[in-house]
């Protein structure tokens, strides 16, 4: 008998004897942020799930988490424990990724960003699986349900490749960090490929936990949330194809979950376990700027004294007046202050970029007009902040600490 067998025959005899109500987690959910493929939105599922009872939740959408500082705060207002994921093709194939720890979440941003950034496939973000190496610390992987590598590989046939997969992800999360979905959702040959993933799971020692994969919130939205996938480009990606024209990838209630997964309760009591571990993660609020490279013998701060100061001397190439130069003096002092060089830095490159490069910038606006500075670094054009009686305390002020505009 193997470890995964004996735990599911200690919770079969716990639950007959303590008659235990587990607690059930959506582990997999995609809200209206996972553009043209969902149509929940964030707080209204936050309340269902309030609704029903739940404690914790996860977000999971694809390839993106654009929704998760607003869900972090649906969470909160609700007394909901957030559960921040994403799910990512690899080899072309989804794999769902949840952050247990500070660091999994960092980890998890960085492959999400590159999927964006360098992986993309005909303009679909995607990752290999030598990409994930080196960000997997803190982060639980799901294998990724029926269009998952693993589930694919059991529905030809191919058990010897189903455990090939399941191996290597092992090696790359970890064995207590990798589980296999299993999903009840009535599609032609499901309960066959379950039985598979459960050999599959005695055979490598892999828990299994299931999950839904919702899409919309109520049942009957499922015609609707059909219709609005197909106005993006009128093709189903595969591993979207199994929730068209369906009607069970919405919001399933804990009692439903329990009854579909009759003979499976150790699969749902694993969502809570999964839950339990994903705990203490929130999302940074600290500013997050990139680091700037500056030229070797300078420091950030000096590099910008000497672009702010080279920048004066053109724009007024005549001795300025002494309100000039007070003014760029308590600018500058101002600004190191308050710990913005680097940010000043950073602008002032992309708009060098766009000027050398004929590229059409406008003149400035907002409270950035105010800023001689910011004139001198030409970050604002054509208006001399001086001469039109603007004020650089609208834009910056040690006061009021806040990211210049």
């Amino acid at each position: 008998m193997t470890h995964v067998q004996s735990r599911r025959q200690s919770f079969f005899l716990f639950r007959i004897k303590e008659e235990l109500t587990m607690e059930l987690v959506h582990l997999r959910l995609r809200t209206c942020f996972s553009l043209q493929d969902s149509t929940v939105k964030v707080k209204e599922v936050v309340k269902k799930a309030k609704s029903f009872g739940m404690t914790h939740l996860a977000i999971t959408d694809h390839h993106n988490m654009y929704g998760a500082f607003q869900f972090e705060m649906a969470c909160n207002d609700e007394g909901i424990t957030p559960i921040f994921g994403a799910e990512l093709l690899v080899d072309g194939y989804p794999l769902l990724l949840l952050a247990e720890t500070q660091i999994g979440y960092q980890n998890l941003v960085k492959l999400v960003t590159y999927a964006n950034s360098n992986g993309k496939v005909k303009e679909v973000p995607q990752l290999k699986k030598e990409n994930l190496s080196g960000f997997t610390q803190g982060l639980i992987a799901l294998s990724g349900g029926l269009p998952g590598e693993v589930s694919q590989a059991l529905v030809s046939g191919n058990m010897a490749q189903a455990e090939s997969v399941a191996n290597e992800y092992q090696s790359l999360f970890g064995t207590d960090s990798f589980f296999l979905e299993i999903w009840r959702t009535g599609m032609p040959n499901e309960e066959e490929m379950n039985q598979s993933l459960l050999t599959l799971s005695d055979t490598l020692g892999c828990e299994l936990v299931a999950t839904h994969d919702i899409h919309y919130l109520e049942k009957n939205h499922a015609y609707a949330r059909a219709i609005f996938t197909q106005l993006s480009d009128g093709e189903t990606p595969f591993y979207d194809a199994h929730t068209h024209f369906n009607e069970e990838f919405y919001f399933l209630s804990p009692d439903e979950m329990e009854q579909r997964f009759l003979g499976l309760e150790f699969a749902l009591e694993q969502t809570n376990v999964i839950a339990s571990r994903c705990t203490g993660v929130s999302i940074p609020r600290e500013r997050a700027l990139p680091d700037y490279k500056v030229p070797q013998g300078e420091t950030v701060e000096s590099y910008f004294e000497k672009v702010a100061r080279e920048g004066f001397h053109k724009r007024f190439p005549v001795a300025p007046s002494q309100e000039y130069v007070e003014r760029l003096e308590f600018e500058i002092k101002t600004i190191k202050q308050m710990g913005f060089p680097a940010y000043f830095l950073i602008v002032w490159d992309f708009m060098k970029y766009a000027i050398s490069n004929g590229i059409l910038v406008g003149p400035g606006r907002g409270s950035a007009a105010g800023s001689l500075v910011a004139y001198c670094m030409w970050i604002t054009d054509r208006l001399d902040p001086i001469h039109h009686d603007l004020l650089f305390e609208r834009f910056l002020n040690p006061e009021r600490i806040s990211m210049p505009d």
